[in-house]
């Protein structure tokens, strides 16, 4: 891919044409892109960071928490929680713990399972996620306005493409 330069030039311009100069024989056409997927995903979660400003909660992964389990059907298991949000068990430990301090969730014995425990938000929970999902959202509306309604929705159908071919290897929790 041609790298731009000039007052349009990005970051990430910068950094592949010097790994380019590094590297003249490597292949490193798939740079301009997950660099750029890399910083934009940075971006917003710093921005989305914000919207917990002023709350009780201490980091955006606690949101994330409250989000699965306000538009779950049913209560889960945190093993269930770990996988959907592709975080450890040990982090999605964590966050229980400081989201049950602050009665945002619940936890009550499986009775399927007396070895595990199932997860539910309060309606106290209920209330801040929701509150916190509009927030959200016009925090990420405002940082996706520079593409037109199209551009969007390209942009969904190509990331849920790549999104799709990986899928098998998305399903193994990553550590945050």
């Amino acid at each position: 891919m041609a790298h731009r330069s000039g007052p349009d030039a990005d970051y990430t311009d910068h950094a592949t044409q010097a790994w380019t100069d590094l590297l003249p024989d490597a292949d490193l056409s798939t740079l301009d892109i997950t660099m750029r997927l890399r910083r934009l995903v940075n971006e917003l979660d710093h921005r989305l960071a914000a919207v917990i400003d002023g709350t009780p909660l201490t980091a955006y992964g606690d949101y994330q928490v409250l989000a699965v389990l306000r538009r779950s059907p049913q209560p889960m298991q945190p093993s269930e929680l770990a996988d959907v949000l592709q975080v450890t068990r040990s982090g999605t430990t964590g966050r229980l713990n400081r989201l049950a301090e602050l009665n945002l969730i619940k936890r009550r014995p499986d009775p399927t399972d007396a070895r595990q425990a199932l997860i539910s938000i309060t309606s106290k929970g209920t209330r801040l996620a929701d509150r916190l999902l509009t927030a959200g959202q016009q925090t990420q509306a405002q940082a996706l306005a520079v593409l037109t309604e199209g551009e969007q929705e390209t942009l969904v159908n190509l990331l849920r493409k790549i999104l799709i071919a990986l899928q098998d290897t998305l399903d193994t929790p990553h550590s945050t």
